[in-house]
């Protein structure tokens, strides 16, 4: 007589299956929350760690994508960046601070929009995104509601353009750059050395 598996076990494999495909597929994206086009996420900046990285309600900790604000914590990085920009390390830390300030005024309990690049994760596994003020990237300029936060703090002067991986940003980035440096905005009145 030939056994056949019974109704239950099916059930209950079937049941793990898609189990696991929806985790699997809440792995791939930062949030529930996510947007209509894909690669985009909606919520509220909850903390400001410092002018480039930032805590945004139903994704986590999140690294700006193609800026590098100052850093005034870390004393390797401050001492680094000294060297590169030509600021003494008193110069680093208050541009650091004047960043965070910003970008506190700027985003804490505001809702963003996120655009994520290529790469998702970085190796410390904050998520990689471009902000958008305002939740919707379809609002306003870059300086108002839906404006590109990170393009925003190039133009101010507030951080440097990242060099390190190209991004579909990275030549209005280094333009907006450009002009700070020879606008002398922000850390540029100060820095001696040009990236």
């Amino acid at each position: 007589m030939r056994r056949y598996p019974q109704p239950r076990l099916i059930s209950a494999l079937l049941a793990g299956v898609l189990v696991l495909l929806a985790l699997a597929v809440l792995r791939q994206t930062p949030t529930g929350r996510q947007g209509a086009a894909s690669g985009t996420a909606v919520g509220t900046v909850t903390f400001v760690y410092d002018g480039d990285t930032v805590e945004v309600a139903g994704v986590g900790k999140v690294r700006l994508i193609g800026v590098d604000a100052l850093d005034a914590y870390n004393e390797e990085r401050t001492l680094s960046q000294a060297g590169r920009y030509g600021l003494s390390v008193e110069q680093v830390r208050r541009w650091a601070g004047r960043a965070a300030e910003f970008a506190r005024a700027s985003l804490l309990g505001r809702g963003v929009r996120l655009w994520f690049g290529d790469e998702l994760y970085d190796a410390y596994g904050r998520t990689l995104a471009y902000v958008h003020v305002g939740g919707s990237a379809d609002e306003g300029g870059a300086g108002g509601p839906g404006g590109d936060f990170n393009l925003v703090l190039l133009e101010r002067g507030l951080a440097a353009a990242y060099r390190a991986f190209p991004h579909p940003r990275l030549e209005a980035y280094l333009r907006a750059e450009r002009e700070a440096q020879a606008a002398g905005r922000g850390m540029w009145g100060d820095a001696r050395v040009r990236p």
